[in-house]
């Protein structure tokens, strides 16, 4: 039977529908080739990081620390709490800074990893300033900051600062430690100064009023120095202790307040007899100079 004149043979559709099915897969073979590399990917990926994750070769050998001025070896090691034969690839990186930020004299720590099998750390020490009495005695760095509770042999050569209250520094501790940041100015135009040159002091105080006190380290005589103008106070302070002489240990207290700049008055211990006729004032039990 002769096929109808325009309907395609059996032959032809089967060849139409070859050449359909080739072109389907030519277009489809790139996204078949791509598909079958990610799933290589993802399982060679999977194959790495069970053997990265797993292998003895990737076991942490070495703990690696910069020289310390102030933390301890092995506090900062008891910290890091890394057992024997963790995998590196294991380690958070952050949570082991994170841990040796704990540590009072830590201020910044980092920690990387240098493969095999070695932890590197690399750390910012806090330095003390100051000595800082709140019940307890605590270190303080540059930035009126207390850090920590003062162990023996901590501080030594350091100023001493005392008044300021543990409820106070707990409530605001900005404002405390811009308080301490005030008393080490002071102690740094002190020793600047030529009377720090000559007298020896044991203690800055700070007043509730926002006054700073002095203490001599010899005879503990309290110098009132109230707020600002300090180069100024501290310099008539020096023409008063120089004025003073013989009888600087006599002194007690030297107050040169706010309320009289020009005004400095100074309280001696009295004389063990009585002063003769006619004795200076420096013999009294107050003198007042002006």
């Amino acid at each position: 039977m002769t096929p109808a004149v325009g309907r395609p043979t059996l032959r032809e559709r089967l060849a139409r529908a070859r050449a359909a099915t080739w072109r389907v897969l030519r277009r489809s073979f790139p996204a078949f080739l791509a598909l079958a590399l990610a799933a290589g990917l993802v399982v060679g990926a999977v194959r790495v990081y069970r053997f990265a994750t797993t292998s003895p070769r990737f076991a942490i050998k070495v703990i690696t620390l910069p020289p310390l001025k102030h933390a301890r070896v092995q506090t900062l090691l008891a910290r890091l709490a890394i057992a024997p034969g963790t995998n590196i690839f294991r380690a958070d990186l952050d949570e082991l800074a994170a841990r040796l930020e704990e540590d009072p004299w830590i201020a910044r720590a980092r920690v990387r990893r240098e493969l095999p099998g070695e932890i590197i750390v690399s750390v910012t020490e806090r330095e003390p300033a100051a000595l800082v009495v709140m019940g307890s005695l605590y270190l303080a760095d540059a930035q009126g900051r207390v850090f920590k509770r003062a162990q023996p042999g901590d501080g030594e050569g350091l100023p001493l600062i005392t008044g300021l209250a543990r409820d106070s520094y707990g409530e605001d501790p900005e404002a405390a430690a811009a308080r301490v940041r005030g008393a080490l100015e002071a102690d740094r135009e002190l020793r600047r100064s030529a009377i720090g040159q000559h007298v020896a002091f044991s203690e800055l105080h700070l007043e509730d009023d926002g006054g700073l006190t002095l203490f001599t380290l010899r005879g503990g005589t309290e110098i009132r120095l109230g707020r600002g103008a300090l180069a100024d106070k501290l310099a008539r302070f020096g023409v008063v202790w120089r004025a003073l002489g013989a009888d600087q240990g006599r002194a007690r207290a030297i107050y040169l307040g706010d309320q009289s700049p020009d005004r400095v008055i100074v309280r001696l211990e009295p004389l063990a007899t009585a002063p003769a006729a006619g004795a200076s004032a420096s013999g009294a039990s107050g003198a007042v100079l002006q």
